[in-house]
């Protein structure tokens, strides 16, 4: 019998506790230290955990205990010195909340010190996991729905995000991050995953700041893919509502329109996609059949798009729960069934690059490409 993996988390936040939770419930692995700058949050979850080792400095965590696997659940401006400490420790395996980081430089140089060590870093976006996503990527994949053509994905957050998220550092945080990078880092993860391989080749952003002290509280952007395909993405963390977060996403194809919406704030979740065409909603409906979605077959003579297929949350449940470390887990021990879900080191710097060219073309208020600033 193989010996358990060993992790370590830094961080040990919400997003901290749920990794720690994962991994203390998996046969196949082993939590031999936390690190957290409070000291008294990981005192406390190690008297629950005896066996887990606290610490508040991740260098002596790092130098100290046989560590396979860190986790880096910091706040998202505070990813680069911890990555890059274990890099240096000769830890060979990294989990990253996302995004790798905040800015290109920082993310360019993680990237050369994990290639220069041989090392794997992944990244959590837990969007992927959501099984309406997935039957959304698989109707894609299979062409089905014929050309894609447009859509818009919307993603906020409750104004207690950046007020209170992080207690009483959470002013100090918000200022160092912001919506784009808090929320359109999901965004735009999401929307390559469903429409991979195609990339964001242009795209035109404006933003503004509306009392948070972030560079930008609220943000819309057109994205304008490879293939001549746009989609409109929104994202605050001002809203009002009751949920902590709302996003839907509509999407627009040849031959179906798909509303999706994976949050209850503004109503229940669910996937809908409408047809003129039966046939192709019977096609439809064998593609998402054979990945193991069910699908409950609606007619509506009297509307303008007759016939729609709708998934509902309850009837289509994801095979493991959040967070994302579940199946990075799984994929470290050699179960493979997720692949298309974990997200690499060159994954994780792309997003990054799509979200400086967002904050560059609201900076400059003009259009950008990915990469740098479309001339005049």
């Amino acid at each position: 019998m193989c010996d358990p993996i060993s992790f370590a988390i830094v961080g040990m936040g919400m997003l901290g506790k749920s990794h720690a939770e994962v991994i203390l419930n998996h046969p196949s692995s082993q939590l031999v230290a936390v690190c957290d700058l409070d000291r008294h949050q990981i005192d406390m979850f190690c008297r629950t955990n005896s066996s887990v080792h606290p610490y508040t400095d991740y260098r002596t965590m790092f130098t100290t205990e046989k560590i396979d696997v860190v986790i880096v659940a910091t706040p998202d401006a505070y990813h680069k010195d911890p990555i890059l400490q274990a890099l240096e420790s000769g830890i060979k395996t990294i989990i990253c909340e996302k995004p790798l980081s905040t800015n290109l430089k920082d993310a360019e140089e993680i990237a050369k010190a994990a290639k220069e060590a041989n090392a794997s870093i992944y990244l959590c976006f837990m969007l992927r996991m959501s099984p309406f996503n997935r039957a959304i990527r698989a109707l894609v994949k299979s062409q089905v729905l014929g050309s894609f053509l447009h859509g818009e994905f919307v993603n906020d957050d409750s104004y207690f995000v950046p007020t209170e998220y992080w207690g009483d550092r959470s002013k100090e945080w918000a200022m160092k991050s912001s919506p784009i990078h808090f929320l359109f880092s999901h965004t735009v993860d999401c929307l390559r995953y469903i429409f991979n391989p195609r990339e964001v080749e242009k795209l035109y952003s404006l933003g503004k700041q509306e009392g948070t002290g972030s560079e930008c509280d609220y943000c819309e952007a057109l994205l304008v893919w490879d293939d001549g395909s746009v989609i409109r993405i929104k994202t605050e963390w001002m809203r009002k509502i009751r949920t902590l977060v709302e996003t839907y996403s509509v999407f627009t194809f040849e031959k179906a329109g798909i509303i999706h919406r994976s949050t209850d704030a503004a109503g229940p979740s669910f996937l809908r996609i409408d047809f003129n065409d039966k046939n192709v909603l019977d096609e439809a409906e064998a593609v998402l059949q054979s990945e193991g979605f069910t699908a409950r077959t609606e007619i509506a003579p009297k509307t303008f798009a007759k016939y729609s297929l709708v998934l509902l949350p309850e009837e289509n449940r994801a095979p493991k729960s959040f967070p994302s470390s579940t199946y990075i887990l799984d994929y470290l021990l050699g179960d493979h069934t997720h692949e298309e879900s974990i997200v690499d080191l060159d994954g994780g710097v792309e997003q990054v690059r799509i979200i400086e060219a967002i904050l560059q073309s609201m900076r400059l208020d003009k259009p950008v490409v990915v990469g740098h600033c479309l001339d005049d």
